[in-house]
């Protein structure tokens, strides 16, 4: 299939393949060229947001030749990001069309194409985008060059994912997104949960060597660096200052270095699915989550939450309408949550793992 896509410095860039060696004459470098064009109009035509889609954003090869006009500085960031996604999307299996031998080939035409950029434009002006295309450009380039992440980053974003991680299948859910509505409506109490979400997080082992000896999430560096990225391989800071290698293991039990190309490709997997702590099996009774039960009865008994469709539209039901129906009886339970809270904390383990890895565990 041919790709009606214009690559900046084509041209050059064959000559360039030729006197490198990578090819034997202009003619053969046409292949790298065309898988290059392949590249780009089924893979890196994905780093907009669908929400921000629409008639009047260009596609990604049409705004890389505009910046390439304009400021092959920030174009030749552009490039670098995508080498990321691309190999996110290797490790991810996510190759968007293109089979798994050809996309390598792709991958590595944008390799020599990023080489061949970086040693002959520099010119540097001024972004003539649409302010849209430029929030997405520069909010893509962050993504995947941030590196270095202090440890107050790595709970933000953790906790984050730690209060929207709830489960709502099962005879026992785990509504955590509801249980975060309640303490930030309750001042006095609201701390309580933020300490307990820091335990929580505190308690992730992180794998590093091939052994299985660990380090805590609560023993990385509190000042500097705790976790950086280099070269896609993933390194953490002790409060020694000593710099780990960090493992993960994967769908087969294998002890591997962890490599990825951005942080948001790190999970905080549970070492015992939280669906099996809160539904035994076999069923236990007394119940050992009574409060969650007690809440998930209450949930499962309003018309309300039953009728959504999806957890995104049973989230935003538990968090307004269902809360403000059932305030009285929510917040004078908010002792017993926490009580329970304890109890879950102290059953609940956590490694950090490649995401990719666990996906494909969570799917055996």
């Amino acid at each position: 299939m041919r790709y009606n896509i214009t690559i900046p410095h084509e041209e050059e860039f064959k000559d360039w393949l030729v006197n490198e060696g990578y090819s034997k004459n202009k003619r053969n470098a046409c292949s790298p060229l065309s898988r290059l064009r392949r590249l780009f109009e089924n893979v890196l035509d994905e780093f907009f947001p669908k929400k921000k889609k629409n008639k009047s954003i260009h596609k990604f090869h049409e705004i890389f030749c505009s910046l390439d006009a304009v400021d092959q500085l920030l174009a030749a960031k552009l490039l670098d990001a995508c080498r990321e996604l691309a190999f996110d999307k290797k490790e991810n299996e996510t190759r968007t069309k293109i089979p798994k031998n050809s996309f390598n080939d792709c991958r590595t035409a944008l390799e020599r194409y990023i080489e061949f950029y970086c040693k002959h434009f520099q010119y540097n002006g001024k972004t003539k985008l649409c302010p849209l295309e430029e929030e997405a450009v520069k909010a893509f380039i962050g993504k995947y060059q941030k590196r270095s992440f202090r440890k107050k980053e790595l709970y933000d974003n953790i906790t984050f994912r730690r209060r929207t991680e709830g489960r709502y299948t099962g005879d026992v859910y785990y509504p955590i997104e509801l249980i975060d509505t309640i303490f930030k409506n309750n001042r006095d109490e609201k701390n309580w949960f933020e300490n307990w979400l820091k335990k929580l997080v505190n308690k992730i082992t992180i794998l590093i060597d091939n052994a299985g000896n660990t380090i805590t999430f609560s023993y990385l560096a509190n000042d500097g660096i705790a976790l950086e990225i280099v070269r896609r391989q993933v390194y953490v800071y002790d409060n020694c200052k000593q710099k780990h290698n960090v493992y993960t293991n994967t769908e087969n039990g294998i002890k591997k270095l962890l490599k990825v190309a951005i942080f948001q490709s790190i999970d905080i997997d549970h070492t015992v699915a939280i669906s099996n702590m809160l539904n035994p099996d076999p069923v236990q009774s007394p119940h050992p989550y009574p409060v969650f039960k007690e809440l998930t009865d209450m949930i499962n008994n309003d018309s309300g939450f039953t009728g959504k469709n999806g957890k995104k539209e049973q989230v935003s039901y538990l968090r307004n309408a269902f809360y403000e129906n059932n305030k009285t009886v929510l917040d004078g339970r908010i002792q017993d949550i926490k009580n329970e809270l304890d109890k879950f904390l102290n059953n609940v383990e956590f490694e950090m793992m490649d995401g990719h890895a666990n996906k494909k565990k969570s799917n055996k």
